[in-house]
């Protein structure tokens, strides 16, 4: 399914009242300031020729505009953050999206930092260089306009002068725009490359803590913030580069038209507040360009984030794919092979899992225990051979309608920052006896009763506050009241103590309702008794655990 490119300007189309408000806002403080310019040149004309008292008054209109322009600065401060916060929140909004469409196999291609780093520095270079730069263009192109009027009621010819000179001022920085564009990619892929890293050593702080190797913490922290430096000086240097060139034009081209002022005042064809009005607004108009040339570069190199952004692959290719069917009969896998990395995993695999059923699968680490799970949980789709639900090809189903119908309980369970109560519901309405019978049948209701404030208790970020064999039990809540019957277990009561751990494996045994494929190094004889076949993979093939 083609994916629609968005610009930063699709954005500020859909928040346009705010950007047509920000947008009179900032028109209003050019006009307020233009009219400061024309009342000083004005002041000039008629102190010199003896006109005291219109003085006055163009000094009065002078003070009262600034002084109002100051105020505007206010408004136009407060409706750009206005304008930014909303289109963060958009383009966050869709940056999630396609997160959320992506296949498993898509998102790991990335780290969580990435994707941290595009919504928090790439974001803060759009506003800076993209919302901030776009509103400059648009109130430095006001500014222009209305200067060039201005100097054009005080002589046609200055406007002819200022028109050639603008010309050039605005084809400078087109030698630079290639090269500005490139350095600013690198620049947020540098960035996503030191949030990773830093990320990965502050999530590793437990290891290091245990081998005395915190210092490693500042060491390549260090490290990589001097390597992510290089991609922000090479960017720097090719802008300063542009903005000393441009920079030095606008003075070039200052002093040409405040000499063309000089020269006309000397033939008495314009008055003599014309210098201080050619020395103001050709100053406005220079400097202003040199801010669209900046400016303009800038926002255009942009671009190449938000194609960043949208290049983001999608599992939209299955939504046209059929709905799975509810589990009736059995899961069947028939000669599946799957290799990671040239090596073989799983060769010639046969299992059928018949619906109620339980399931243990044991083995050596690195057999391909996980690896079957993945399979059946469609995380894996590069097999070759067959998976069938109820006879039907996995490849031929849309894998989230699958998904529907298993929970996987793995030994690294995640627990997000929010409350026990969302971490078991995950926000879906669950009722009251469903969402007790969870909690009974997952152990935890010694925990809730010993937290302050029960189910409502706000958890830390991955559970940080919990024990493993805790996190294990919200988890396996979270499995009951989904209505899912299908439960893929992989190591997930390791954590438990055995008595715990016993209760809650015969839990799921009991259940008839809950089709059971159990991962385990360890199985015990008491519960491997009661399992209805029990496997081990050896040898990347899958034999009765008796032979």
């Amino acid at each position: 399914m083609a994916q629609t490119q968005k610009s930063l300007f699709t954005y500020l189309n859909e928040h346009k009242s705010k950007a047509l408000g920000l947008a009179a806002i900032n028109f209003t403080n050019s006009a307020l300031q233009t009219l400061g310019g024309i009342a000083s040149a004005n002041a000039l004309t008629v102190l010199v020729a003896g006109h005291f008292q219109s003085f006055l008054l163009w000094i009065t209109i002078m003070l009262v505009s600034y002084l109002l322009f100051a105020l505007g600065m206010y408004f136009s401060i407060y409706h750009l953050t206005l304008v930014k916060q909303a289109v963060n929140t958009s383009i966050r909004r869709d940056i999630t999206e396609r997160i959320a469409k992506s296949s498993y196999g898509n998102y790991h291609q990335r780290q969580a930092g990435d994707y941290s780093s595009w919504m928090s520095n790439d974001l803060s270079i759009i506003d800076s260089e993209g919302i901030e730069n776009f509103f400059a263009i648009v109130t430095a192109i006001t500014d222009v306009v209305l200067a060039s009027l201005t100097l054009a009621y005080f002589h046609y010819s200055i406007l002819i002068t200022v028109f050639v000179l603008s010309i050039v001022m605005m084809v400078l920085p087109k030698v630079f725009q290639k090269a500005l564009s490139q350095t600013s990619l690198k620049r947020t892929q540098a960035n996503e490359r030191l949030m990773s890293r830093i990320e990965d050593l502050l999530e590793g702080f437990n290891a290091l803590f245990m081998l005395n190797a915190r210092s490693l913490i500042v060491a390549k922290t260090v490290a990589a913030s001097k390597e992510a430096n290089h991609a922000f000086e090479t960017r720097s240097k090719v802008f300063g580069k542009m903005m000393a060139t441009v920079n030095g034009m606008s003075i070039i081209s200052q002093v040409i038209v405040l000499a063309q002022a000089g020269f006309l005042i000397f033939l008495k064809l314009t008055p003599i507040g014309a210098v201080s009005a050619a020395q103001y607004f050709s100053g406005t108009i220079f400097s202003q360009l040199t801010g669209i040339s900046a400016n303009w570069a800038e926002l255009k190199a942009t671009a190449s984030i938000m194609t960043k952004f949208t290049d983001l692959p999608t599992a939209d290719k299955t939504a046209s794919l059929p709905t799975a069917a509810p589990f009736h009969t059995a899961i069947t896998i028939q000669q599946v092979d799957f290799s990671y990395q040239g090596k073989n995993i799983l060769r010639h695999l046969n299992l059928t899992i018949k619906k109620g059923a339980k399931y243990a699968l044991i083995g050596p680490s690195g057999a391909g225990k996980s690896t079957l799970l993945a399979l059946l949980a469609t995380k894996l789709t590069d097999y070759q051979g067959r998976i069938t639900l109820d006879g039907a090809d996995y490849k031929t189903l849309d894998p989230g309608s699958i998904r529907n119908q298993l929970y996987e309980l793995d030994q690294d369970p995640y627990i997000f920052n929010d409350s026990l109560k969302n971490n078991i519901t995950m926000t879906r309405p669950v009722s009251q006896d469903l969402l007790q019978s969870a909690i009974d049948q997952a152990g935890l209701a010694d925990l809730i009763k010993s937290l302050p404030d029960g189910l409502q208790t706000q958890l830390a970020h991955n559970g940080s506050d919990l024990s493993g064999g805790q996190k294990q039990r919200i988890v396996l809540a979270r499995g009951l009241v989904s209505g899912r019957s299908i439960f893929l277990v992989d190591e997930g009561t390791s954590a438990l103590d055995p008595a715990s751990a016993d209760q809650i494996e015969n839990s799921l045994i009991n259940d008839p309702a809950i089709t059971l494929l159990m991962v385990t190094h360890h199985l015990k004889p008491e519960i491997a008794n009661r399992m209805d076949r029990v496997f081990t993979i050896q040898n990347q093939q899958l034999r009765p655990a008796a032979d």
